[in-house]
């Protein structure tokens, strides 16, 4: 479908907050939704909370190490990568060693290019990676770890928790985490796919 490249481009351009001014220091791009090439209207969609340094030199969403990780995932949950939408709360990164509460204002201030570009796009389904896109829909308490695999439906849109793929570029990681992801986003997909036979 067609892009919203007016919003794209209002998202480049947005200096509301101290972050769009960082950013524009650092000679960076804010990073704005993105469709893949097959993305349909009432599509399935996946929003993390904010891009890395990696996105905002390509200005797109999931891009760099991460990017190999999600292909990974969707190759097994067989799904088209160019079918999705992709987002994330925050066009500009938080800078490293920071948090959200040294910025306060702005997620309130990207919140309504977040909700322009989900009612442009229009998911049926929405893939929430990591906690503060968890909370924003399961509420302020929500934790990943209790609240991955679960769903939520609410303006006519069904919203699935998840953990962000990233965790899995840590040395850490559990083998537990992959598995749980290929099957939140199998869950995610066979959703839609439900939703779309009983339209």
């Amino acid at each position: 479908m067609e892009r919203n490249l007016d919003l794209n481009a209002r998202i480049r351009a947005c200096r509301s907050c101290e972050l769009g001014d960082l950013r524009a220091v650092r000679g960076t791009l804010a990073v704005p939704p993105f469709a893949g090439e097959r993305y349909t209207l009432g599509g399935l969609a996946a929003v993390a909370a904010q891009p890395g340094g990696w996105e905002e030199r390509s200005g797109y969403p999931f891009a760099g190490p991460v990017s190999e990780v999600i292909d990974g995932i969707l190759d097994l949950a067989g799904i088209d990568r160019e079918s999705l939408l992709l987002a994330n709360l925050l066009a500009c990164a938080i800078p490293r060693g920071e948090g959200a509460q040294d910025y306060p204002d702005a997620y309130g201030n990207c919140r309504s290019f977040v909700d322009e570009a989900l009612d442009y796009y229009n998911p049926r389904v929405v893939l929430l990676m990591g906690g503060i896109p968890i909370q924003t829909v399961f509420g302020a308490k929500a934790k990943v770890g209790e609240t991955r695999g679960m769903s939520r439906t609410t303006g006519g849109r069904t919203y699935i928790a998840t953990f962000h793929p990233a965790v899995l570029l840590r040395p850490d990681h559990s083998e537990q985490v992959f598995e749980w992801l290929v099957e939140d986003w199998r869950l995610a997909a066979g959703r839609l796919r439900e939703i779309n036979e009983a339209t």
